[in-house]
């Protein structure tokens, strides 16, 4: 429910039901649409269900265009004997805008401007005592223009200044706090009129200001919930996208379009105290700590994606350059309390290969990658299946 907005536009769809679906995969083409604002429908491809016949995989048969709104619905879609719709106004979504070319926003007459940030401060995205900010504009932002203490700052009630780490990539902006923040205190957070579009001399029309006092996220006896992730090689396919357990599928010119690497490593997730989240209605927080390392096996380098080069990229590393933020929503499709929640994850990292020449086409900074999925809390053990696309 809602609007999801900044979704990549290469992303697949991919759909879990509780039951196995009866509806022919021959016939699932037909029966989910996907049509943007216009009415003009997108054809989907490389239809396959997924674990049990209970997911379906499918890919726009073309990148679908920046900045717009699409609606996913279902047309006759059979799941354990009934008929099932995609929520009444079908599922909704808006794609990240453009980074290059027709300045989208300027289309639309919204100028540049700041279009979300994460968290909020609402039920779904809490502020915390562990909380990095992500900040997103309509249009690219000129680096030269954000200058942390000026132009964007983060600082206490008596005005004190926070040390922090600050990334800004195309339209994404991290401002990463160095600590925990104090929940006694009260902070704001202020982008100002100093920030400028890198397409045209445009700078935001008006200050915008997030003032907050920060939850306490640990246990009432002042404890954390720290538990240590390990990333593994595992055999098997997600059952969400039907892919290989912690793989990350490379695609580029001089790797061809399908070029997995698989994930290990440990990642240690700081959870939120549940109860008091849960009490408040609030969603649980997550955090993974800065610097996490991740390493992916070496992957075969090919001329113009198609013929091997004699050569690997050796191992891909993935660094985090900032703390992680997630937040555990509440299943909005069900009302069982032994239901996955639904997983929300961002994390600024870095990409770099050990081959020089190979990183030329890997190694890049990538900011804001949006992880979506499902997380449960099981013999106090967090498992999340989650699933994201890198631009």
């Amino acid at each position: 429910p809602g609007v999801t907005t900044t979704v990549p536009t290469t992303a697949p769809v991919f759909l879990r039901f509780s039951k196995s679906i009866d509806t022919p995969l021959a016939d699932i083409p037909d029966v989910l649409v996907l049509k943007d604002a216009s009415g003009n429908e997108v054809a989907l491809t490389d239809v396959m269900f997924t674990e049990g016949n209970m997911g379906v995989a499918a890919k726009p048969e073309n990148p679908l265009a920046p900045g717009t709104s699409y609606t996913l619905t279902a047309q006759g879609l059979q799941v354990g004997g009934t008929p099932v719709s995609l929520t009444p106004d079908g599922i909704r979504f808006r794609t990240a805008p453009a980074t290059s070319g027709p300045i989208l926003s300027q289309t639309e007459g919204t100028g540049f401007e700041l279009a979300r940030s994460i968290p909020d401060g609402g039920n779904d995205y809490p502020v915390t005592d562990f909380t990095t900010f992500r900040l997103q504009f309509t249009e690219p932002v000129d680096p030269q223009s954000v200058v942390y203490g000026q132009t964007i700052r983060l600082t206490d009630q008596a005005g004190e200044p926070v040390n922090a780490e600050v990334y800004v990539k195309d339209h994404r902006v991290t401002v990463d706090p160095e600590g925990y923040l104090d929940p006694t205190k009260t902070y704001t957070l202020k982008v100002t009129t100093g920030i400028k579009s890198a397409l045209l001399d445009d700078a935001l029309s008006e200050d915008r200001v997030l003032t907050f006092s920060p939850i306490d996220s640990r246990s009432p006896t002042g404890k954390r919930q720290i538990m240590a992730q390990a990333a593994e090689t595992l055999s098997g396919q997600l059952p969400l996208t039907g892919e290989d357990y912690n793989s990350v599928n490379l695609s580029s010119p001089l790797l061809g379009p399908d070029n997995p690497t698989a994930v290990t490593g440990t990642v240690f997730a700081e959870l939120g105290y549940i109860p008091k989240f849960e009490a408040a209605g609030q969603s649980i927080p997550l955090r993974i700590d800065r610097g996490t390392l991740l390493t992916g096996s070496s992957v075969v380098v090919k001329v113009a994606g198609a013929v091997p080069a004699g050569f690997e990229s050796d191992a891909v590393q993935v660094r985090f350059l900032s703390d992680a933020n997630g937040f555990l929503l509440p299943n909005p499709y069900t009302d069982a309390i032994d239901q996955p929640r639904v997983l929300e994850l961002y994390v600024d990292m870095a990409l770099n290969t050990g081959n020089t020449i190979a990183n030329g086409a890997l190694g890049q900074q990538l900011m804001h990658v949006q992880l979506v999925g499902t997380a449960i809390v099981e013999d106090g053990k967090l498992s999340i299946e989650a699933v994201g696309v890198i631009e």
